[in-house]
């Protein structure tokens, strides 16, 4: 996390690097960083070289080249999802998150049911900060890293009240830090 949070925001403009942390086991919490990018697929290489340098990941990483279209389908998730009911919450970092910060933050995920709840963080500067503060409905969003989306989703109206506390008690064990 702390190799991807000083990596991310400074990636190339063709570049939209996301993080994706959740359970796995009661002790594992997965890292997965994705994205996408309009540049050639050697940049790509070259950009994830950097942050590889300070975390090797536990597999290899996938690069795909495909159309815009294509893109848009496998982050979208396609139309394979049936209809869910869902919760987020959102914080955004303008300083590193610190050794404190994300201790919080994986123990209070570490207690969620497994799947139950994904952190999902996408980076800002970039082509994000290009554009001016009139120039966009975004305005507020000088000087920040990233932000930080709590997100469940669920298909069992059963299951609830359970998943909002999971995004609450999640959302509050970060947000002093962010």
């Amino acid at each position: 996390f702390r190799a991807w949070q000083a990596w991310a925001p400074a990636a190339p403009q063709e570049m939209t690097p996301v993080l994706n942390l959740s359970r796995q086991t009661r002790t594992m919490v997965s890292i997965h960083c994705a994205g996408q990018s309009t540049g050639t697929a050697a940049q790509v290489s070259r950009e994830l070289q950097a942050l590889l340098r300070v975390a090797a990941p536990q597999g290899q990483p996938r690069i795909r080249t495909g159309s815009f279209l294509d893109a848009v389908r496998y982050f979208s998730g396609g139309s394979a999802y049936p209809s869910l009911y869902m919760k987020a919450k959102s914080s955004f970092a303008t300083a590193p998150m610190s050794d404190a910060g994300i201790a919080a933050m994986l123990q209070s995920l570490l207690a969620t049911p497994p799947g139950a709840i994904s952190i999902l963080c996408d980076a800002y500067g970039g082509a994000i900060d290009a554009a001016a503060a009139p120039d966009t409905a975004f305005a507020r969003r000088a000087g920040t890293l990233y932000s930080m989306q709590f997100y469940s989703s669920w298909t069992d109206p059963a299951d609830t009240p359970a998943r909002l506390a999971a995004v609450d008690a999640v959302h509050a064990a970060t947000r002093p830090y962010v």
